[in-house]
C-alpha cells in the first residue's frame, strides 16, 4: 500500500499540514521553515546528496534511512529512542522496563536503548543487530509472537 500520508483524504492532509514537494529547490526553500519531519520517497538517490548537503549548511538535522527507498530527515534530537526516553521520564518507567519493537534502520537506536529490545523476523541487519530478541516476522504475527514470549499477553 501507499504510504500512510498518501492515503489521507485532502481535509487530514491541510489538517496535519502534509506538504508534498517534487522539486529538490522546493523541498531546499520549505526546510528553512519548522518543519518536524521530512519522509523523502524515490528518487532520493539522484537528488540526496545535494539536497542534504544544502539542508545541513543552515539545519541540525538526522538523516536515516526508514525503509528501502525512503529516507526520514529529522531534527537531531527527534528520534525514536529519545521519543521513548521522554515517555520513560515523565511516567516514570526505568528503560528495563520497556519493551521497544522494530524492523527498519531508523529502529536500531530504541531497540539499543530500550531494557528489551525485539527485531521483527523481517527486519534489516542494523535492526537485528541492536536487538536482544528476534521474532516472527510482521506477516506472521511478530509482534503478538513477541508479546506472548515475554508474556505480556497470553
Amino acid at each position: 500500500g501507499a504510504p500512510w500520508y498518501t492515503c489521507m483524504d485532502e481535509e487530514e492532509q491541510k489538517r496535519k499540514d502534509v506538504q508534498f514537494y517534487q522539486e529538490a529547490d522546493a523541498l531546499i526553500r520549505a526546510t528553512k521553515d519548522d518543519i518536524m519531519r521530512i519522509n523523502w520517497r524515490l528518487p532520493y538517490d539522484v537528488y540526496a546528496e545535494r539536497v542534504l548537503e544544502e539542508i545541513s549548511e543552515f539545519t541540525e538535522i538526522e538523516i536515516v534511512p526508514a525503509e528501502e527507498h525512503t529516507l526520514e530527515i529529522t531534527h537531531k534530537d527527534s528520534n525514536k529512542s529519545e521519543g521513548l526516553m521522554v515517555l520513560s521520564d515523565i511516567y516514570e518507567i526505568d528503560p528495563e522496563n520497556i519493551m521497544a519493537i522494530g524492523d527498519s534502520y531508523n529502529d536500531a537506536m530504541m531497540l539499543a536503548w530500550a531494557g528489551t529490545g525485539v527485531a521483527m523476523g523481517n527486519a534489516c541487519d542494523e535492526a537485528l543487530n541492536a536487538a536482544d530478541y528476534v521474532t516472527a516476522s510482521v506477516d506472521d504475527d511478530g509482534i503478538r509472537k513477541a508479546l506472548e514470549h515475554f508474556g505480556v499477553i497470553e
